[in-house]
């Protein structure tokens, strides 16, 4: 119902339609390696709503200077319940000055599907 000033208020308005949704998280909330190592986590985008039959691509960002993740695979559609995707976050060696430095990151993953957009985020140490 909204009311306005207008004549007859207040007026109502029928709404229809579907609240198909998704959501994503990781199975760690935090995970350490050592410099040159890969972070292994496994990444589920689950339905709300009914059946999301739309593919939800995966992103990552927050990583460290010289590491990259990658998604295996990197679109995933939940359907009538849930689709995962292997997350690797590769680090690397420290080398003097160069490398992967020690240190904690906030990696915040993203899960997109048209406009609709969720993340979740991660804590990786590197030791």
């Amino acid at each position: 119902m909204v009311t306005d000033s207008g004549f007859g208020s207040p007026q109502t308005v029928s709404l229809s339609g579907n609240g198909l949704d998704f959501t994503v998280s990781a199975s760690h909330s935090a995970v350490a390696v050592n410099g040159g190592q890969n972070a292994r986590l496994t990444v589920t985008a689950t339905e709300i709503g009914g059946t999301f039959n739309n593919s939800v691509n995966l992103s990552c960002s927050g990583l460290p200077a010289a590491s990259k993740c990658q998604f295996s695979p990197s679109g995933i559609t939940p359907r009538t319940g849930s689709a995962t995707s292997s997350l690797s976050i590769q680090t690397t060696a420290q080398s003097g000055s160069s490398g992967t430095l020690s240190g904690t990151y906030p990696i915040t993953i993203t899960g997109t599907s048209g406009s609709i957009k969720h993340t979740t985020t991660v804590t990786l140490t590197v030791n």
